[in-house]
């Protein structure tokens, strides 16, 4: 008897391998997108589609799974990614439904609701004012009416949308007080996606513009006080010239500095104590220089602040506008950030500077339009509510970004910023 191994195995694996691929698309079941195909509509070219896939329906009441790979939700705050039931049994695909997807969007349900509310947000929606509004009693008494006219044609859906606009925009913010500011007439140009390590001050540099200016003016002093000085103090100028414009770190330039200073005090030289006392004021001062970024005592440049007792959509809100105006003003632009963040974070490492870049154009991208103080009351409107209010620290995660704000030495302050990656879905 005979036993046909090979074709026996060669079976086996492929059932194997097709258990295994099913496993791992049912692993990637990042959205499920649910629905009902409205009673008139055929199902014979009923699809749900996605940014990179359709999804074929083959049943009136549908669920399917996405993943992230299939919407391609890019990681902001207002992606405007878009999923869509469509009817394409005509000359032109009908769109019945659509919803906004967004990164922290789990289970999505295309339904009336979900269709009204693009039009209500216009790109001034997250995933937090989005909810808010298609959760509420006046937006679902809207999707009622909105479902009664698909048995009457697309040209009844129109209607409706062309009747019913302004009632349904003044859903947004509905109920929500906001703070709101004068409107911004120039715009710095903060870039939202890389680039905000340019708004800090850089140490080195810094250090070593006050020491060479502190040295060169201290000396000059001297000499024009005693100018028996200037002759002995040229005997060291090539060890003086090589210390100024030394290109190394700031630690390479003080050990340097001690390492002159340690051999000027072996000589017996008239111009040798001039010489370290203008070296030794010249490292303090250095020093000195970058603590006035570095500490944040006294160091409260923008009123709004200062307030402990701030929502978390408040302080985001005033922290946000404060970074997008002030960014050029790299002494305004370090009282934004504590302690810490400066001393540990600086430089910025490519991760954290995207992250902070996208935070800081929130004001311009959840506007809508390219008006920050319209993004500023967007801000508030989106994370209304969102934390218990605090008088000492925030901190707030979910699947898109994680921010820490510390209210530290009278005023409150960005401790942490994490943002996931624009195009994580390509990973």
């Amino acid at each position: 008897m005979k036993i046909r191994v090979g074709k026996s195995f060669c079976l086996f694996t492929v059932i194997i391998a097709s258990g295994f691929q099913q496993l791992a698309a049912a692993e990637q079941c990042d959205v499920r997108i649910s629905g009902k195909v409205p009673q008139n509509v055929s199902l014979e070219n009923v699809e749900v589609s996605t940014y990179n896939k359709r999804f074929p329906i083959t049943s009136r009441d549908f669920s399917i799974c996405a993943s992230k790979q299939d919407l391609a939700i890019y990681a902001r705050v207002s992606p405007n990614n878009k999923v869509y039931l469509i009817d394409r049994s005509g000359d032109m695909p009908d769109y019945l439904y659509y919803g906004l997807a967004f990164i922290q969007t789990k289970e999505l349900h295309l339904n009336a609701a979900s269709s009204l509310i693009d039009g209500i947000c216009q790109n001034r929606c997250g995933y937090y004012a989005s909810s808010r509004i298609q959760s509420s009693p006046e937006l679902q008494s809207f999707a009622q009416q909105y479902q009664s006219t698909f048995a009457q044609g697309k040209e009844a859906r129109r209607a409706f949308f062309k009747e019913n606009n302004p009632k349904l925009n003044a859903l947004y913010g509905a109920g929500i007080e906001v703070n709101s500011i004068e409107p911004i007439d120039s715009v710095p140009g903060v870039d939202p996606y890389s680039g905000s390590s340019r708004y800090f001050f850089d140490q080195k540099r810094l250090k070593s513009a006050e020491f060479k200016e502190t040295f060169k003016s201290s000396i000059r002093s001297k000499v024009e006080k005693d100018e028996a000085l200037q002759p002995l103090v040229g005997e060291h100028a090539e060890q003086l010239k090589a210390l100024m414009v030394g290109n190394g770190t700031w630690s390479e330039r003080v050990d340097k500095t001690h390492a002159l200073i340690a051999q000027l005090n072996d000589q017996n030289g008239i111009a040798a104590p001039a010489i370290i006392d203008t070296l030794q004021v010249s490292l303090e001062n250095a020093e000195r220089a970058a603590d006035v970024f570095l500490y944040n005592d006294g160091v409260n440049p923008f009123p709004s602040l200062t307030k402990a007792q701030s929502s978390f959509d408040l302080v985001l809100a005033n922290w946000t506008i404060a970074a997008y105006t002030n960014a050029q003003d790299k002494h305004k632009f370090a009282a934004l950030f504590t302690e810490r963040f400066k001393q540990q974070e600086l430089p910025l490492n490519r991760t954290t500077d995207k992250a902070l870049s996208r935070l800081m154009a929130l004001p311009s991208v959840l506007s809508g339009t390219i008006a920050p103080s319209v993004g500023y009351q967007a801000i508030q409107i989106e994370f209304n509510n969102i934390l218990p209010d605090s008088t000492t620290k925030y901190e707030f995660q979910d699947a898109l970004h994680q921010l820490v704000f510390i209210y530290e030495k009278g005023a409150w302050r960005l401790d942490q910023v994490h943002q996931l990656k624009l195009s994580h879905f390509e990973q």
